[in-house]
């Protein structure tokens, strides 16, 4: 099993009522605003561009394989799946593993995390990336880093429990678009 360094940024494959729909996928957005600034220097932020071996702005790898398009917030996203990919995160095991292209480029990685090891995921998600931010709000509670390249968000509502990583410039321009801004 292959497990990512320290610091690499992490992102689902079947629709979720988490990660999509607009009542639902708002909170993104919601939370897109309270971690858009990068976290201080000194916080022990580690969040990088991107997800494993990929960096934002990207193109698909040979061996993904399109999925249609990205379901939830970042619905102008191509959807790719990359077979044999490793379905874990360090020692937690994640399935629907989706990464999301626009024009071409990687913008966004989303994936669910088994439910039964919310906890070691959100432990591990902040011994890579920090301290996170936490809110609780419509019933979903979030945690969410930022860094100068990146946004990230774990999500848990119910049993239900996603992590999305997103290019913080494509998150931005998203966000700005879709607030008339």
């Amino acid at each position: 099993m292959n497990e990512p360094s320290s610091g690499e940024s992490l992102g689902a494959k079947t629709v979720s009522p988490l990660l999509s729909g607009d009542r639902r996928g708002s909170v993104l957005a919601v939370l897109y605003r309270s971690v858009s600034a990068p976290t201080p220097a000194g916080a022990g932020a580690t969040l990088k561009p991107g997800f494993r071996d990929l960096k934002w702005g990207d193109a698909p790898t040979a061996e993904m394989k399109p999925r249609g398009p990205w379901v939830g917030t970042y619905s102008d996203l191509d959807a790719f799946e990359r077979p044999g990919d490793d379905l874990s995160v360090e020692t937690v095991s994640i399935f629907n593993l989706i990464y999301g292209f626009r024009a071409g480029k990687l913008a966004a990685v989303k994936f669910k995390v088994v439910f039964s090891q919310r906890d070691e995921a959100l432990n591990v998600l902040s011994r890579a990336w920090g301290e996170p931010s936490h809110h609780n709000r419509i019933g979903i509670e979030t945690w969410g880093w930022s860094s100068s390249s990146s946004i990230a968000v774990l999500a848990k509502k119910d049993y239900d429990v996603g992590v999305v990583i997103a290019d913080r410039k494509y998150a931005q321009a998203h966000e700005e678009k879709k607030s008339g801004l």
